[in-house]
């Protein structure tokens, strides 16, 4: 997790601070250090604590690091302290944009305690073991609150433009795949529809060069959002768009159609892919590439599907017709259908899977 945070904020122009916890098991330590071997902006900070939540060593951890901090030939204009469970919902490129536009001024949450707070510092505390020191927690980082929170998608189509650029701001160059990634391929079918940014991240979290991604964009999405998602696809060889594309309607047929445009691609492309994960552009894998390959490796081809029999109210959506109007999602109606065909029962699940090629291609009907 701490690896993945620093990832998604990583540039080479950008220092990263370290404190682990002196607590903390020795193998985590351990793999702290490493990443500090292995990047050369990223450091481990020259005094450690032996951190108890809501006290004092808390704050001291973070001042250890800002004082080496202070003492880096790097000349960074702000800093930020987070967590290890922290994850950024903006690209260094926007906070960029954004810090820049602050003109030197700082981003603090302060406000004059009420009764509850001023007991934190008007009586004394006494501290045993490890145990907190105040029950109730405390806010550990400071997080940028913007009213406008719409992804720039036009600064994704620029970025766009300039293949090179983007390949290098964006870190594509450097990821690395393991000898076990290389050889076991996965597919990805993104449906998208809103928030570029958003969907690039996604891709950039579960890119390795030996994946393949086709993107799934609503024909209704505005312009500039679609143009993103062509720039993305021109400037990465194993993405692409898919070949047709529906206007597509929550809860819809249409939903479901634009999953198959994309499988339907995948199967022709030359990637021998094992296994293809449906995912949507507000998802984010908490996993990274070398852990699903390990977890799917591990399902010997079966696949992952979640299927129950329907209770009542699932029953409806397929026992009575709906109607379509407009863009809206379908209504229903009193009106009955006919049974289904051939005795077939009818399951019910997520809209969301696993599927394996070996049983994708199996079940591949004609036409």
């Amino acid at each position: 997790m701490v690896e993945r945070l620093i990832r998604a904020l990583y540039s080479p122009s950008n220092v990263f601070c370290i404190h682990y916890d002196q607590k903390s098991p020795a193998v985590f330590r351990s793999a702290m250090e490493g990443i500090a071997r292995c990047l050369p902006n990223v450091f481990i900070a020259s005094k450690r604590e032996y951190v108890i939540y809501a006290g004092f060593t808390r704050l001291k951890a973070d001042i250890n690091c800002l004082s080496d901090l202070l003492e880096v030939d790097v000349p960074w204009k702000y800093v930020i302290n987070l967590c290890g469970q922290d994850f950024p919902l903006k690209a260094n490129m926007e906070l960029v944009s954004e810090l820049a536009g602050l003109n030197g001024a700082n981003m603090l949450d302060t406000y004059r305690p009420n009764k509850s707070k001023k007991q934190r510092f008007s009586l004394h505390y006494e501290q045993k073991d490890w145990i907190c020191l105040l029950a109730a927690p405390t806010s550990c980082s400071h997080v940028i609150r913007r009213k406008d929170t719409k992804d720039p998608d036009e600064t994704l189509r620029n970025l766009t433009a300039d293949y090179s650029h983007f390949l290098q701001v964006r870190g594509y160059e450097d990821v690395c795949a393991t000898e076990k990634e290389r050889h076991f391929h996965l597919a990805y079918s993104l449906v998208v529809h809103k928030y570029a940014w958003m969907v690039e991240r996604l891709i950039r979290a579960l890119y390795s060069p030996s994946n393949v991604f086709c993107i799934h964009y609503d024909q209704k999405s505005p312009a500039v959002f679609r143009s993103a998602m062509e720039g993305i696809a021109r400037c990465l060889p194993n993405v692409f768009i898919a070949s047709k594309r529906e206007y597509v309607i929550y809860a819809g047929f249409t939903h479901l159609k634009a999953d198959i445009n994309c499988l339907s691609d995948l199967l022709e492309v030359d990637v021998p892919w094992k296994y293809v994960i449906n995912l949507c552009g507000q998802d984010f894998s908490l996993k990274t590439n070398m852990e699903l390959v390990s977890e799917l490796a591990g399902l010997n081809g079966a696949n992952m599907l979640d299927t129950y029999r329907p209770n009542k109210s699932k029953k409806q959506r397929f026992s009575l017709h709906f109607e379509q109007k407009d863009w809206m999602s379908p209504k229903r109606t009193n009106l009955a259908k006919s049974a289904q065909p051939h005795g077939i029962e009818m399951f019910t699940g997520s809209a969301y899977f696993v599927l394996s090629r070996d049983q994708k291609e199996g079940h591949e009907g004609p036409g």
